[in-house]
């Protein structure tokens, strides 16, 4: 990996640091609403915002896969000083992962244990019954 590859990358995961935290935003705001059990519908919203900016992240990554291909090459020359850049991108790319998975948890014990799945799923069951569908294409 060159220097100017392992600038791409470093610039690359910034700029995936920063797609991901967008999609952490999102993920705080529907903690907030799932807190005070907000309306459903705008719920909703959320939950297709987050699709969206995750969905935007993972393209992302896997348009940068190839450098990732070449840093995995590199094995222990990884920790030379020139790469260092790369490292630290890693290190805080890692640190939001781990907190986008532990508001995940939060937001799914607010879902299943706080009653708002079931009032989800009768809200949801109610508007298809109300616009015709029935769940078998109908």
């Amino acid at each position: 990996m060159t220097s100017q590859q392992a600038q791409d990358f470093a610039n690359v995961l910034e700029s995936l640091r920063d797609a991901y935290e967008k999609y952490r935003t999102l993920q705080e705001q529907e903690h907030a609403h799932l807190n005070r059990k907000g309306a459903i519908a705008e719920w909703n919203v959320l939950v297709r915002q987050k699709h969206l900016a995750l969905k935007a992240a993972k393209d992302m990554a896997s348009a940068a896969n190839h450098l990732q291909q070449q840093w995995q090459s590199l094995g222990d020359r990884r920790s030379r000083p020139e790469y260092k850049a790369v490292r630290e991108k890693l290190s805080q790319l890692q640190a939001l992962l781990t907190r986008i998975l532990t508001c995940d948890r939060m937001n799914e014990t607010l879902l299943y244990h706080g009653g708002y799945l079931q009032s989800v799923v009768a809200y949801r069951s109610a508007s298809m019954a109300n616009s015709g569908l029935n769940g078998f294409g109908g």
